[in-house]
């Protein structure tokens, strides 16, 4: 019988979508005050993936990535998520969102992503929350994506990002 053992720590990140700078200032703050010092955070990019939020943001959004110093245990995630829902309904105005906070973690086997959306390859973990493995590391080789795996997260800048956050897991 093999023996259960915890999991490896993950470096946790937040992947924001927004419109007005001021909103994704704010969301920053108050997920600093949650989860602690970043130890990482990219440029904001124009995101331009799909229209989904077109109705929530409009259609100038922006994407930026932040990744905290603090290592998590993964069977955190489903918490991290409630938490992040709730800095998502504080910022919205008359029930649309301003800021979309997508919590995950990465880990030196894979980047997970926490959704509240069921669908085939999600995995229930607990208070509403499903996880998904989104990025997959192949050894010796980069990060690849599933079928399932959201174009942008499939794009070379973003798969490069996470080899860059995946030299942090490393080091700790």
């Amino acid at each position: 019988m093999a023996k259960i053992k915890s999991p490896a720590p993950a470096l946790l990140f937040c992947g924001i979508l927004y419109s007005d700078e001021t909103n994704f200032i704010e969301s920053k703050e108050l997920l600093i005050k949650l989860f602690g010092y970043l130890s990482m955070e990219t440029q904001p990019y124009r995101w331009n993936y799909s229209d989904h939020y077109k109705e929530e943001m409009g259609l100038d959004i922006m994407r930026t990535f932040l990744f905290f110093e603090k290592l998590i245990n993964p069977g955190e995630l489903a918490e991290i998520k409630t938490r992040t829902n709730k800095i998502e309904e504080m910022l919205s105005v008359n029930n649309r969102r301003k800021v979309n906070i997508d919590p995950g973690y990465l880990t030196l086997h894979n980047v997970v992503l926490a959704t509240t959306k069921n669908y085939s390859h999600r995995i229930y973990i607990g208070k509403g929350i499903y996880a998904e493995t989104t990025l997959i590391y192949k050894k010796g080789e980069t990060y690849i994506p599933s079928i399932f795996t959201y174009s942008d997260y499939q794009n070379e800048k973003t798969v490069q990002m996470f080899e860059k956050a995946r030299e942090l897991v490393k080091k700790a």
